[in-house]
Parts: C-alpha cells; structure tokens; sequence
C-alpha cells in the first residue's frame, strides 16, 4: 500500500470514529500534509481517493468537506447481457423448421456488438417452465424470447405477465392464435406480416382474370396456418380456394399432375403451400405442358431462404426474411432490458413478394 492509500486509510477510520463529522469540512492540504509529515501530492491523492469513495466532496475555494461516514459500494456497470430463448425442440430440430433462420438472424445481431450475450435453449414443456421460473427469479437472464407456437406458452407468459422482466413474443407467422395471445396478455410481440402480402397478391390475379385458388400441401399443421391465412387474406368473401391435401408419401407428382389436368384451361392461381412440393410442381409443369403460363401463375408459400433457391427464379415467391426477422427481434428486447425502448405492442414485420422472371 502506498503513501496516499495509507494516509485515505487514516482518514478514513477518523471520520468513522467521528472526528471529521458529515457536512464538516477536513484541514486543507497544506494542514494535513504537515499534520502527517507527507507532502502535499500524497494528501491530493488520498483526498482524490475518498472523494471516489464518495466520503468526501471538494468544493471551491480547495475546501472538502464529509459527505458520508461510509464508502459507497462499488457499482460495476453491467455490459453484458444473457438473454433466454424459448422455444419447442421439434419446432427447432425439423427439416421445415422457421426456428433456425430466427435464430441465427438473432446471434448474428448480438454478436457483433461483442457483448456475450448467451441463449438459452429452453424447451417449453410443464417440468421447465418451473426451470425458467427459476432463472427469471435469480435474474440468470435479463430478458427472454418466446418463440414457441402453440398453448403451453399460456403457463410462462401467465407468469410473465404480472411481472415487470423485459420479454418478446416472436412468430414467423401472422398466426391468429399468436396475435390473440399477444393482446390477451398485452405484451411487445414481433409477427411477420403475410396477410397484407397475399391480399394485394390476390387482388392482383383476380383481376388480371384468375378465376380460383388451389392450394397443394402436405397434411399437418403448416399447411393449415397457409390455407387459414388465405381465408383471412380474402379481399372478397366469394374467392373460391380449393385445397389439394395430400398425404405424407403420397406420389406428389402424380396427385399434382392429376390435379392440373382436372382443372384444364382455367385461368387459376396455384399455390405451394408446403415447400417441399415445389420441385414436384415444377416437375408437373412441364409434364403437363403448362409451365410458364401467364394464366397461371404459381406461389411458392413460406419460401425458406436455406432451402429452394431455385424456385425462386421459377414462381412467384412470398419472401419471408426470418434472418431480419431475428435481427429486429434482437434490437427490440436489447431495447426493452436497457430501458431505450418503450414497450412497443405488436409489431409487424411486413414479408415481401420477389416475381419470378
């Protein structure tokens, strides 16, 4: 320890025994450096020491006086942040996931700020939500995405809800069963926008004389969100949308093939509502002898941006961006655990139409 550190030590066990009293001022330097034998550099420093201790305060005219009888605690300014990610492990782990493309967009935000923000992999079921319940309540994790799809949400936001932790909702739909749990427990959520995107698509085609929709997926739950975003997208109620549901290892070219030729000539628009069929439509096409038709254009729902890029020079494409869906889901909770955003609601974050040439 050197001079001035002991000479701050001297001083301040006398304003803890009471010698130095709160709103008293202390000898000036010259004083004290003769009291002590020490020069008046080393008084300066033990005096510059207390002061960031915040024992003493310096004012004008080179008096100090005593602010408190104990050292304040050393505050550490946080830069890091842990972030939680919740979400379904079989979401995450199938080949047509959306969790993948949101993610990565959400690391490749964070990282770059060199802020070692960690994610945790939570996966949503009765015995870890008392898990997340855990780490919220120690503050392990500032803040927490929720990117699950389905009811067993309900539990953790009901938990969330009376509580003040920063917290986002994240969909890569613009499913109605997210949007209402969002507004149910009104809570800052993050949907991608297709509703507004296939409605002007819609009006598009019909005008230019397509007479119908065919919808070709794969049975499960994807392509019923796709057949419940068209009927919600209608710009009138009398839209005819047939729907061609298929099996899982059903020959889909065949059934494609079948399809196209019931429906002959007719001016229609076809879409790909699961994204694996896109090579069997292209396929069916051409068989067919009805590839590249104007009157019959094609949609390639839901593109992957990992997957299909071929497609998408083929069809038209309703482009949903999931990578800059997680970039915006990454800004918005940074916002929200630093107190730099207020709490935004539900925001939509609008997916984009790339034509094919």
């Amino acid at each position: 320890m050197v001079k001035y550190q002991h000479l701050a030590e001297s001083l301040k066990r006398q304003i803890q025994r009471g010698f130095y009293k709160e709103n008293e001022y202390i000898p000036s330097e010259q004083e004290l450096a003769e009291l002590y034998n020490v020069s008046k550099i080393t008084v300066r420093g033990a005096i510059n020491l207390l002061v960031e201790k915040q024992m003493l305060s310096k004012e004008r005219g080179k008096k100090t006086k005593v602010i408190s009888s104990e050292p304040a605690k050393k505050i550490i300014p946080r830069q890091n942040l842990n972030l939680g990610l919740a979400f379904n492990t079989i979401n995450l782990y199938s080949d047509k996931s959306d969790m993948p493309e949101i993610i990565h967009g959400i690391t490749s935000s964070l990282n770059p700020w060199k802020e070692n923000l960690s994610l945790f992999p939570f996966e949503i079921n009765r015995d870890q939500v008392e898990l997340i319940r855990h780490l919220l309540e120690n503050n392990v994790v500032d803040g927490i995405f929720l990117l699950s799809m389905g009811e067993q949400m309900r539990s953790l936001m009901s938990f969330l809800d009376g509580s003040s932790f920063p917290y986002l909702l994240v969909a890569p739909d613009e499913d109605e069963f997210m949007e209402n749990l969002a507004k149910e427990f009104n809570c800052p959520a993050l949907l991608m926008a297709e509703l507004e995107t296939i409605r002007v698509l819609l009006e598009k085609h019909f005008k230019a004389g397509a007479t119908k929709v065919e919808i070709f997926g794969i049975e499960g739950a994807e392509v019923k969100r796709t057949v419940a975003l068209f009927e919600r997208a209608k710009p009138v109620e009398d839209i005819p949308i047939q729907n061609h549901i298929f099996k899982r290892d059903q020959d889909y070219f065949a059934e494609i093939v079948k399809s196209l030729t019931e429906g002959g000539n007719t001016p229609r628009l076809l879409v790909i509502g699961t994204p694996e069929l896109g090579y069997y439509m292209d396929s069916a096409l051409r068989h067919c002898n009805l590839y590249g038709r104007s009157d019959l254009p094609v949609l390639l729902f839901k593109h992957y941006s990992s997957r299909n890029e071929m497609l998408k020079e083929k069809f038209t494409v309703i482009d949903r961006d999931l990578h800059k869906l997680g970039m915006k889901a990454a800004e918005i909770l940074c916002g929200l655990v630093r107190k730099t955003l207020p709490a935004p609601g539900i925001i939509k974050f609008k997916s984009t139409i790339s034509e094919y040439r």
